[in-house]
């Protein structure tokens, strides 16, 4: 007699792999959406702000991440380089036109040619007379990165799914985790420097964003995103996912 499936028991297990799914994708994501709608300057903005509380931690990205764009300049063969230059590049043309900030524009072209005058003048001719494993440039793109990813562990707060929900103070991860959280967040070291060398472009913006407005640079559509980050981020329990975050906000 041919046995008949169990549409309950089918629908629980689609749902446990769909859960253990999105587990593994937020674990080495941890926002994935930030890797999605890369041209909401607001979204990017409120992100970084619950990422990087720490001075530490901004400063190691204000650093880490223009490094690791030159030193790949440096080590990619020149048209290579030159694409990926005017891919970044496009990508931040796109975010500052979208917001009418037309300065940065030409900020964003001048922080890329330096960075390029950089690879070609210094970092390439260090490369080419050096040689062996501690002076691969590739290993100093890992380096640069994984700074950006191990000060993330001064933050006061981590977020799901390496806690309940939303986001918990740091202590408290550590006091409840056993043997296999710290195994897992291990595993994780690898895949969240990749996380980290990946999103430095679009990082690399909100750098640049706070270079200008070091400098004086103001902006009525940076004043409002301030306004209305802070009355997002003065909540006891911060909002990460981008559908929530659009719900409470005026900027596009």
């Amino acid at each position: 007699m041919a046995r008949t499936a169990n549409p309950a028991t089918n629908s629980t297990k689609t749902v446990t792999h769909r859960g253990l799914l999105r587990t593994i994708i937020m674990g080495v994501w941890v926002v994935p959406e930030s890797q999605v709608y890369v041209l909401n300057l607001a979204y990017q903005e409120h992100v970084f702000r619950l990422f990087h509380e720490r001075f530490p931690n901004r400063l190691s990205h204000y650093i880490g991440i223009p490094m690791a764009t030159a030193t790949m300049y440096a080590a990619l063969p020149a048209p290579a380089a030159l694409l990926l230059a005017i891919a970044a590049n496009g990508l931040h043309l796109a975010v500052a036109a979208r917001y009418r900030l037309w300065a940065v524009c030409g900020l964003t072209l001048g922080v890329q040619a330096a960075l390029g005058a950089f690879a070609m003048r210094v970092l390439a001719p260090f490369y080419a007379s050096h040689s062996g494993f501690w002076a691969s440039p590739w290993l100093h793109v890992f380096g640069w990165s994984f700074l950006q990813y191990i000060t993330h562990t001064i933050e006061p707060k981590f977020p799901e799914p390496w806690v309940d929900k939303g986001m918990a103070p740091r202590g408290e991860w550590f006091r409840r985790s056993g043997p296999l959280n710290f195994l897992l967040a291990g595993l994780a070291v690898i895949p969240h420097v990749f996380v980290e060398w990946s999103s430095g472009p679009r990082l690399f913006f909100l750098v640049m964003i706070r270079l200008a407005r070091r400098f004086g640079y103001r902006s009525p559509c940076l004043e409002k995103m301030d306004a209305d980050l802070h009355r997002i981020q003065t909540r006891s329990n911060p909002v990460l996912r981008y559908n929530d975050f659009q719900s409470e906000t005026s900027l596009p």
